[in-house]
């Protein structure tokens, strides 16, 4: 019963923390987009694939014994994985994105492979996945795009579903010129965000920081340092802490609100 309650508190108090419109807005640009055709390009996969890639040397330090992939598309970097010619092919593949055709594409890909699992989610966490259930996520050429309200949220989930030691390596913005405006106007369409807020906000989310690399992105239209990449980790407990047994994956700012939130929750249900 109560992990039910636990799990109604954190969905509400994370829809009120983000702005559902601008959620659909940005997901919205990226449906049925001829993008994804140019993606499969293996220039456009060389920045994260290529041997000199700074992406696939932090790539390498995750453990893909039980993977998901945020914002998956139709599949690209799954693929990539899959052929086993960069890490060792994981036991489980989670493919997640908001979109449905994106999902149903991947779906059709994968459908003869046992060990990947494609679920549509709702664009700022990681649900349906399990609590402690990954040993390592990772998000490419996505969360550029994503409002902050989002990159925070998911960084809080980060912290749910990682296994304790379990890594995330995210792609995002570092462009921090022309505040407030509709990403659309910035280059490459890269939302407001900076590696430094980005670092803050994730060890606030109980995650450690490993490192970061600054990119440039583009060719004829390249602009310096406008990306990052973040390897990320959740820590593993350390001897002495208490064993909080099936809560043990909470983040500490959800327990502070689980006693007020269950009260909430059951008021509600004895309301007329």
């Amino acid at each position: 019963m109560l992990s039910h309650y636990v799990q109604q508190i954190k969905t509400l108090y994370s829809k009120k923390t983000i702005d559902i419109g601008r959620l659909r807005e940005v997901a919205s640009d990226w449906g049925q987009n001829d993008y994804y055709d140019k993606a499969e390009d293996s220039d456009w996969l060389l920045p994260f694939w290529g041997e000199t890639s700074p992406i696939l040397r932090l790539f390498r330090e995750l453990d893909t014994t039980s993977l998901a992939e945020l914002a998956c598309g139709h599949g690209r970097h799954a693929a990539q994985i899959l052929t086993g010619n960069y890490t060792a092919i994981p036991s489980r593949l989670f493919l997640l994105d908001v979109d449905r055709e994106n999902v149903s594409c991947s779906a059709r890909r994968f459908a003869n492979m046992d060990l990947v699992k494609v679920f549509r989610n709702n664009g700022f966490d990681f649900r349906p996945l399990k609590d402690s259930s990954l040993s390592a996520v990772f998000c490419y050429d996505a969360m550029v795009h994503f409002e902050y309200d989002c990159v925070i949220s998911y960084l809080k989930d980060t912290y749910r579903v990682l296994k304790p030691g379990g890594r995330a390596l995210f792609h995002h913005s570092n462009y921090d010129k022309n505040p407030g405006s509709c990403y659309r106007d910035n280059p490459h369409w890269r939302n407001f965000m900076t590696s430094s807020l980005f670092s803050h906000v994730a060890q606030r989310a109980g995650m450690r920081v490993l490192e970061q690399v600054i990119l440039d992105w583009g060719d004829a239209d390249k602009e310096d340092g406008i990306d990052c990449v973040t390897l990320l980790e959740r820590p593993i407990r350390l001897s002495g802490e208490p064993n909080e047994g099936r809560f043990a994956s909470l983040h500490p700012s959800w327990k502070r609100y689980l006693a007020s939130g269950i009260r909430r929750l059951k008021a509600i249900r004895r309301a007329p």
